[in-house]
């Protein structure tokens, strides 16, 4: 590191830095115990200076009559007790409290008015129970006990006053809901027998009444004959179908005949077809004996036509006929059903009408057996309390303060303090801090990353001018490329600078590619003869093969070189570096203007070094490199000895894979 700062200081630029780090230092101490002292003191005046504050509580049960239904629905417990804190609190019972108050303790220092005293008492519920709390709060100890003691027993003297006007309320009302329901009764039986003799009502059963019983024989009638009507005239469709597609139609009678018919046929054709196989047409033309037979299946296949034609217009008549009867007796039927409906419309008038003056009746009945029930259950049992208030703890007098706790924030206020005064400190360091010493008074690079390197710094200290670059620093900032940005480059690359990256990733030099030409590469043993200050043969893999005898122009000549522009000269390196700039773009590669020949090339370095070659095996494969970059390269190389060179797979993946 120390070799670093001079690289990067020689002429010792940090020396004032160095004089000012101890006046900083004393500095520091004394911000931070001012920040600390300003903050602590006001933080501890102001704890101190609150006033304390003293809680007095008392606890009050309330049960309701149905106190099992309770136990099962917690919102109406919640709705019970916020009742009963909403009757704590109103502006009667703490008129009264604060009266008696008055009245009873002249001497103690009790809130003045009603505003006060609602800024003392509040009310809560216990843990989603029916106990109410009654909690004043303030801060004199004596008094507090004092206004809650008071407020619960006013509470529960004015809770059962209430309770017993609220009962001699119920039993009188009672009465008078007993003896009106008694009176309508009475009217509304009247009036519904007199109903029923003016309608001729008979039964409550409405079907056994004579006009609704009458209806009920029409409609299954009606019903019954629309079924015979819909079935003669399904009947009658079948037919006339079978006789349209022209298919038999006959009953069990004529099919027998027809069977018989038929099976005379059958014997005639048969004795016919012995006849046909043994003589000729023109002999049984003359034959009386088969003449006859002939003329007898004729006659038997006329029979066969006439019997179906006769069964067929049979069947079709007695269809028309039972469609026609069946619907003229559904006809008369739905005539005499609908000279019906007036009558049975008006009797289920009168019957609903019926039904709801009963209907009317049974609940007044009830009404009044329940008002009864009650009457008789309210004189001989004790009514029960709707609400049941009971005081289960007294509020005593506080011994110790709810707030403030004065030691837990005098100890946050001085640990706040503490890290106040480091923030201080720290604020100070920051706008005081010495200017960054980044680079070279006289624009030498900055080197990062090489700590770890003591036999490289020392070789770059040693060899290197301040004012010029290290030549081995231009290597190690070059940009690696990983194997897949080096596939995405190599895809979308065309021929030209497939080609091109194909050389560089077997070893080829940026500036050796303007020397080559088509008669250095040897398509038949795979190889390229590299001429020029580091001659040497390199492989050929055979997908590179391939992509450069794809890109070979037709009748190129040998000394024609491999990449030339359009007056077939060389291209000049910055030309090449375009090539792969624009192929880096393409693949969408990060920071593609700065991708390069050399890119490529430190990228194959890299390769060859990560696989252990021996970095004096180097030149052999790339060319010609200086001890210097070689010696930069020695970081990519991996724990264990090395690897000579003829051992080791140089050719690129990317290379083996296209």
């Amino acid at each position: 590191m120390r070799m670093l700062r001079r690289l990067n200081n020689p002429r010792g630029g940090s020396a004032n830095a160095s004089r000012e780090a101890p006046e900083r230092d004393r500095r520091r101490f004394p911000i931070f115990l001012l920040a600390f002292l300003i903050s602590c003191a006001a933080a501890l005046i102001y704890t101190y200076s609150r006033p304390v504050l003293y809680d007095a509580a008392a606890s009050i049960e309330i049960t309701p009559s149905d106190n099992a239904a309770l136990a099962q629905d917690s919102e109406q417990a919640a709705r019970l007790i916020g009742t009963v804190r909403h009757a704590l609190t109103s502006n009667i019972i703490l008129t009264k409290l604060l009266k008696e108050l008055t009245d009873q303790h002249p001497r103690q220092n009790i809130p003045r008015g009603l505003g006060e005293l609602l800024t003392i008492v509040d009310t809560s519920q216990f843990e989603n129970t029916n106990i109410a709390i009654l909690r004043a709060q303030g801060p004199d100890p004596e008094v507090l006990p004092i206004i809650v003691n008071l407020w619960a027993d006013l509470y529960l003297g004015t809770q059962a006053s209430t309770q017993k006007i609220s009962v001699d309320d119920t039993n009188a009302k009672l009465v008078r809901q007993a003896s009106d329901l008694r009176k309508r009764v009475d009217l509304k039986r009247a009036a519904i027998d007199y109903f029923r003799k003016q309608h001729d009502i008979i039964s409550m059963q409405r079907e056994e009444n004579l006009v609704l019983a009458r209806l009920k024989g029409l409609n299954k009638s009606f019903n019954e004959a629309k079924d015979a009507e819909l079935k003669a005239k399904s009947n009658l469709s079948t037919i006339k179908d079978a006789i349209r597609r022209g298919k038999p139609v006959v009953d069990l009678q004529d099919q027998r005949r027809i069977a018989n018919l038929e099976s005379s046929a059958v014997k005639l054709h048969e004795k016919i077809e012995e006849f046909e196989q043994k003589f000729t047409p023109k002999y049984m033309a003359l034959d009386p004996e088969i003449m006859g037979q002939v003329r007898q299946l004729k006659l038997v296949q006329r029979k066969i036509a006439n019997v179906r034609q006769e069964a067929r217009d049979r069947a079709l008549a007695k269809a028309e006929q039972d469609y026609a009867s069946t619907r003229r007796s559904a006809r008369d039927l739905a005539a005499e059903l609908e000279r019906s409906k007036q009558k049975v419309a008006n009797f289920t008038s009168r019957f609903a009408e019926y039904k709801a003056l009963t209907s009317e009746l049974a609940q007044m009945e009830e009404m009044y057996n329940e008002v009864k029930e009650r009457q008789m259950r309210r004189q001989v049992d004790r009514p029960p309390e709707a609400i049941k208030v009971s005081l289960l703890q007294r509020a005593v007098k506080p011994a110790r303060p709810i707030w403030p706790h004065y030691t837990k924030d005098a100890a946050i206020s001085v640990g706040a303090s503490l890290l106040l005064g480091i923030l201080a400190v720290l604020f100070y360091d920051f706008f005081n801090r010495p200017a960054r010493e980044g680079r070279q008074r006289n624009g030498g690079p900055v080197v990062i990353g090489l700590a770890e390197r003591p036999l490289l710094v020392d070789a770059l200290a040693h060899t290197v001018e301040p004012t010029t670059p290290p030549a081995a620093l231009e290597h190690l900032t070059q940009r690696e490329l990983t194997e897949t940005e080096i596939g995405d480059l190599f895809t979308a690359a065309d021929a030209m600078t497939q080609s091109l990256i194909g050389v560089l990733l077997v070893g080829g030099a940026a500036e050796e590619m303007s020397d080559l030409c088509w008669e250095n590469i040897d398509f038949e043993s795979n190889s390229i003869v590299v001429p020029g200050r580091a001659p040497r043969t390199l492989k050929l893999p055979d997908p590179l093969n391939t992509v450069l005898k794809s890109y070979l122009p037709e009748n190129a000549e040998p000394s024609a070189p491999i990449w030339p522009d359009q007056d077939n000269d060389p291209l000049e390196l910055n030309e090449l570096d375009a090539l792969i700039a624009c192929a880096a773009h393409d693949a969408h590669l990060d920071d593609a203007a700065h991708v390069s020949t050399e890119t490529v090339r430190h990228t194959y370095i890299v390769f060859l070094v990560r696989h252990g070659v021996r970095l004096s095996d180097l030149g052999r494969v790339i060319g010609d490199l200086p001890p210097s970059v070689r010696a930069s390269y020695a970081s990519y190389s991996p724990p264990g000895p090395s690897v000579a060179l003829d051992d080791l797979q140089t050719v690129h993946p990317i290379l083996e894979n296209s």
